[in-house]
């Protein structure tokens, strides 16, 4: 099966639930390739200390490749590449399972009509990760709140299945959703936990 691991940040040298879902999918026979940025997660920074370079690369182990797409934006860790719908249509998969939804990356790809059927999304965000230490910590947590809604949304729309990694999650979506978001949010999710 032809699979595209979508997400924003790819760091094979820290290690985190997209390198090890990549990896057990090319454990498994299926031809796999990582669709990312060149930005590295706020969480890596200090321990990479340096930047990706677009283009594609190919796991030596495992044999799965990696396009790092240049980046339109990145804030934090939100980032915006261009051409990731361009490059995931090119590559034609048979599934698509998209990581980090609420980190805008995958927003390109998360319209109804786009490959109808076959994406997956993954959801592990919870209330504890907001920060409203500070007002400005607050105003920017507020207004990434309204932002993941959003996304979150048109994820629950686009996708035909929902993975719940963290038990939180559920509980922080059904918080932001209408009731009949919730009615599909509810058919489609799954709880598979890390």
């Amino acid at each position: 099966m032809k699979i595209a691991l979508v997400c924003g940040h790819f760091m094979p040298e820290i290690g985190y639930q997209e390198v090890y879902l990549a990896k057990a999918y090319a454990r498994a026979g299926h031809e796999l390739k990582v669709f990312t940025s060149v930005e590295v997660s706020p969480n890596g920074v200090e321990i990479l200390n340096k930047k990706y370079v677009a283009g594609e690369t190919t796991d030596n182990k495992y044999g799965f490749s990696v396009l790092r797409l240049p980046t339109l934006f990145s804030v934090g860790s939100k980032v915006i590449s261009l051409g990731l719908k361009k490059q995931v249509k090119k590559f034609n998969p048979d599934r698509i399972i998209i990581l980090g939804v609420a980190k805008f990356f995958p927003l390109p790809i998360l319209s109804e009509s786009f490959y109808r059927d076959k994406k997956i999304a993954i959801f592990g965000d919870a209330e504890e990760y907001k920060d409203t230490s500070t007002v400005s910590k607050k105003i920017k947590t507020t207004f990434s709140g309204w932002l993941k809604k959003f996304i979150y949304k048109k994820a629950i729309v686009a996708c035909t299945k929902i993975v719940l990694n963290i038990p939180e999650a559920e509980t922080f979506i059904n918080n932001i959703l209408s009731q009949s978001l919730q009615n599909d949010f509810n058919k489609k999710k799954q709880k598979l936990t890390l």
